[in-house]
């Protein structure tokens, strides 16, 4: 069984993780796995609150299962500073030994860790001409064998074809 770990903090977007979710959750052979930095619940950009059940803080020992890491956006990613905690519970499962998947902002984390360094990426149009990633004609998908991004779309279809790199 593969295990799909999503790291779930305040003010994500809940779409950012309910759409890959429901993709990895009707895969075979997936089981999805909800972290946050400290095991805790989180509230979404919108104020509602996102209960995690079974929820588990992320650890080295915990990011060694799993087998891919979807790191999703928020609104408020693109802002400074950002949340150490989340800094570092991004870094600790990217760090580990499956693939790393981004959504939309997902990409600012990823780039403050350095990880997109001499890359193509993407982000949410709204953020790219902010971001130094590029214009939003030039947003692309960016492919390799560990860090994977998606269109900047955060629904349901982008996530097909990471699942389709699986099988």
């Amino acid at each position: 069984m593969r295990r799909a770990g999503f790291l779930v903090f305040d003010s994500v977007t809940m779409l950012d993780v309910s759409g890959p979710a429901e993709v990895f959750s009707r895969a075979r052979g997936y089981e999805l796995v909800m972290l946050s930095p400290s095991g805790a619940d989180a509230a979404t950009g919108t104020g509602t609150g996102l209960t995690i059940t079974g929820a588990l803080p992320v650890t080295r020992e915990v990011a060694a299962t799993l087998d891919t890491v979807i790191i999703p956006g928020s609104d408020t990613l693109p802002e400074r500073p950002w949340d150490p905690d989340l800094l570092d519970a991004a870094a600790v499962l990217a760090d580990g030994p499956g693939r790393v998947a981004r959504v939309r902002t997902g990409a600012f984390i990823l780039a403050e860790l350095g990880l997109l360094d001499g890359r193509r990426a993407t982000t949410h149009w709204r953020n790219a001409r902010d971001s130094g990633f590029g214009s939003g004609e030039s947003l692309r998908r960016a492919f390799d064998r560990h860090l994977q991004t998606t269109p900047s779309e955060s629904g349901i279809r982008p996530w097909n074809p990471l699942l389709g790199t699986t099988h």
